[in-house]
């Protein structure tokens, strides 16, 4: 379980471990009491002696030099945007806007009037046309169609008889059968399988 004293061991632990010294820690008093502490400052040892065991790697002649030109270029940048800091900001003059859009009103005026007077009849008599098509719609008899109220009795009576399938006798029904192609005849097989 972690205590206060556990945390003022670890604090003194990192401060050993940052100047190279932890070794006199393993006399303090608060390690008889607290096995976690005692685990961490061995687990602590061991890897100061792994890392003390390993060769020491030569650094390039040359890294100094680069460290220290990127540092220099880091510097110059730092002071440019330290001078930059110091400019003013800018405050545009009050006109500006409208000068802007009275310039930009101007580049954009039509170089041909006709063009706009073209297209401004166009739109007029497209409006004019459709106005006259909905409210005035042509009659058939102007076109040179001649539209009867009702149609023929005759023509009403032969569609009753093709509505009306009980007047078809067997016989006749056998005929028109006989007379089907097989494909027409599995499509009417199929029909009837469905319910169709």
């Amino acid at each position: 379980m972690k205590t206060p004293e556990c945390d003022g061991f670890r604090a003194e632990l990192a401060r050993a471990l940052e100047r190279g010294e932890a070794q006199p820690l393993s006399t303090h008093g608060h390690l008889f009491s607290c096995r976690a502490c005692r685990s961490r400052l061995e687990e602590e040892t061991a890897l100061d002696a792994l890392l003390l065991s390993w060769p020491r790697v030569a650094l390039p002649a040359h890294l100094a030099r680069r460290v220290l030109s990127r540092l220099a270029r880091e510097r110059a940048e730092a002071r440019l945007d330290d001078l930059l800091g110091r400019v003013p900001e800018p405050v545009p003059p009050r006109d500006l806007g409208p000068r802007v859009l009275a310039d930009l009103a101007a580049r954009r005026a039509p170089a041909r009037p006709w063009l706009a007077v073209a297209a401004v009849l166009l739109v007029c008599l497209g409006g004019a046309l459709l106005f006259r098509r909905v409210f005035f719609p042509a009659s058939p008899e102007r076109n040179g169609l001649v539209v009867e109220a009702e149609p023929e009795p005759e023509l009403l009576e032969a569609l009753e008889v093709l509505e009306n399938w009980e007047v078809v006798t067997s016989d006749d029904l056998d005929l028109l059968l006989a007379e089907l192609d097989p494909i027409e005849w599995t499509l009417l097989e199929l029909g009837a399988d469905t319910g169709g």
